[in-house]
């Protein structure tokens, strides 16, 4: 079969093709998590739709690159409004495995050519090519840090949810890589503010955001030091100012907070309430990192919520809750000895809030 026969055969096919590729590709939460149910007609018409469109094309002219060139435009495209390659990479695969499931095998040489053709083309070059190198080995070191071994990260993602965070570890990286392999900062930016609220909403805090990016900083620098590592860290300095908080009672808690955090963990500690010490200042940085986000948010409903998370915790490990009720005495002192006036006022209310809970 030549290749104008093929191509007719692949036509006479599209529209089922089409459907069936829309179908696989809204399996992922991502597409209406992220741009709501009007994604699903832009998706079939303009990035499925089209993407087949240029397949075709290719396959009659026996011109790989028209393909390639299509889905690099969607990445430029999808890129600009908070997609990422993987996202293009995903459909790609799923435009190969409906074709290869409903075509002859006969199509399918010249059918992949071109799909080869454009995974080669979405790789990028320099410091972005060697990290993608590690891409599923870093995934996995900052599920191994965060899901496997804080509860934080496992509450969020159940016992049953590794392979979640994964696969949201893997894109996490595949922005960073986006970054790097574009020279664009707002690629990353516009992540790690999605990130932030995706992640407050379930229930972590902005600090866990920041874990992250010094998690990933930390494997980076392990497998690729010197300039790939630097190029790393110049593109998180620039980009997670984006998840600051420029409230003023944000402002002075994050300046006070190396002294509350030290307060309350010595009394923590002289009270016989920790019985790892090492871990107090941490653990005190977590409320801290709660406090802020309520402040920020204008409502404890973020410590709210930790301190609900607490309780389950203490109770799960057969605990009373006493060293967090003593935590926020020391919390409420600390931060009314600390913060200007009207922070503290907004830091205590927020604290009152929380210790209603208990």
């Amino acid at each position: 079969m030549d290749r104008i026969d093929i191509a007719k055969l692949f036509d006479r096919s599209r529209s089922q093709l089409r459907d069936e590729i829309v179908g696989l590709v809204l399996r992922q939460s991502f597409w209406q998590q992220r741009f709501g149910p009007e994604i699903i007609d832009r998706l079939a018409l303009d990035i499925v739709e089209g993407s087949l469109s240029a397949l075709s094309k290719s396959i009659r002219y026996g011109a790989p690159m028209l393909f390639a060139d299509q889905v690099r435009w969607h990445r430029d495209q999808l890129q600009a409004v908070g997609g990422s390659t993987g996202h293009v990479r995903e459909i790609c695969t799923d435009i190969w495995n409906v074709a290869s499931a409903h075509l002859a095998e006969s199509t399918l040489a010249a059918i992949s050519a071109p799909i080869q053709s454009a995974f080669d083309g979405l790789s990028y070059a320099g410091v972005a090519q060697r990290l993608g190198v590690f891409h599923a080995d870093l995934a996995e070191a900052l599920v191994a840090a965060t899901a496997d071994a804080h509860w934080h990260w496992q509450a969020i993602y159940g016992p049953g949810g590794r392979d979640r965070a994964l696969y949201e570890m893997w894109f996490f990286v595949d922005y960073v890589i986006d970054t790097l392999g574009s020279g664009k900062p707002d690629i990353l930016r516009r992540e790690l503010i999605w990130m932030r609220n995706d992640l407050t909403s379930r229930g972590l805090s902005t600090l866990h955001v920041r874990q992250l990016a010094w998690l990933l900083d930390q494997e980076v620098a392990a497998r690729l030091p010197g300039e790939a590592a630097a190029d790393l860290r110049h593109v998180m300095e620039v980009a997670l100012p984006a998840i600051d908080d420029h409230n003023e009672s944000c402002r002075a808690l994050l300046g006070a907070q190396e002294l509350i955090v030290a307060e309350v963990a010595d009394h923590l500690t002289t009270a016989g309430l920790s019985p790892h010490s090492d871990q107090t200042p941490a653990e005190v940085g977590w409320y801290l990192a709660y406090l802020a986000d309520s402040i920020a948010a204008g409502t404890p409903g973020p410590m709210c919520n930790y301190t609900r998370w607490m309780q389950h915790w203490l109770s799960d490990q057969g605990l009373p809750d006493t060293p967090l009720r003593y935590s926020y005495e020391v919390l409420y002192r600390a931060v009314g000895q600390h913060l200007p006036e009207s922070a503290s006022r907004e830091a205590m209310a927020v604290i009152q809030a929380a210790q209603r809970l208990l």
